[in-house]
């Protein structure tokens, strides 16, 4: 009887996600996973019975991965331009970068197929986003740095501030890459804009 170790289901994760992400969804199958891991389908299956519950374990980590650098942002400063400055950098190095943009295209490629993939995806990704933001804005609030009459619809601003113009051209393929130059103009102009309001 073989012994399933993480060791090894972190390698079947690794080699899937690869594929996945470079040839879709529907392209690839569970023999040719199994075909480059090198082994047989019936070690792939030991740890994942079908290519559904491999995908979903790959987007489920792709996305507690990828967001894992957001978890300790969410401190209060006293001076709230550089609170919002360090999370705004810090969101869009992270939504912008390149296995993001390939991570969320695959999972909107699936989302009509799959509904509870993207659910997972959007719960452990996105959403948990949204609730950092609300957590800065909150510990903000708190210290009496910024005004908030509706905490949440200000972080939602800000968060949306952050992306115009940028992410949805990238997501899309109608821009390259930004700058980082462009990164920071960005981020600045939302926080103006916050403090401005909200200051």
């Amino acid at each position: 009887m073989r012994v399933k170790t993480e060791a090894k289901r972190q390698e079947i994760l690794r080699i899937a996600g690869k594929m996945f992400l470079s040839q879709g969804y529907g392209a690839v199958t569970m023999a040719a996973v199994a075909a480059e891991l090198g082994g047989s389908k019936g070690t792939l299956y030991g740890y994942f019975p079908n290519k559904e519950d491999l995908f979903a374990a790959f987007i489920q980590q792709a996305g507690e991965e990828a967001y894992a650098p957001l978890e300790h942002q969410a401190r209060p400063s006293a001076n709230p331009s550089r609170a919002l400055e360090a999370f705004g950098l810090s969101y869009l190095r992270l939504l912008l970068h390149p296995d993001i943009i390939a991570i969320v295209r695959l999972v909107a490629s699936e989302a009509v197929r799959a509904p509870e993939l993207a659910e997972i995806f959007f719960r452990i990704g996105p959403r948990r986003v949204t609730e950092r933001f609300e957590q800065l804005f909150a510990a903000l609030a708190a210290a009496g740095l910024l005004h908030l009459p509706d905490t949440a619809r200000a972080a939602l601003e800000f968060k949306v501030l952050c992306e115009a113009g940028l992410y949805e051209p990238l997501l899309l393929g109608g821009r390259a890459q930004p700058s980082a130059k462009e990164v920071e103009t960005n981020v600045a102009a939302a926080v103006e804009i916050i403090i401005a309001r909200y200051g």
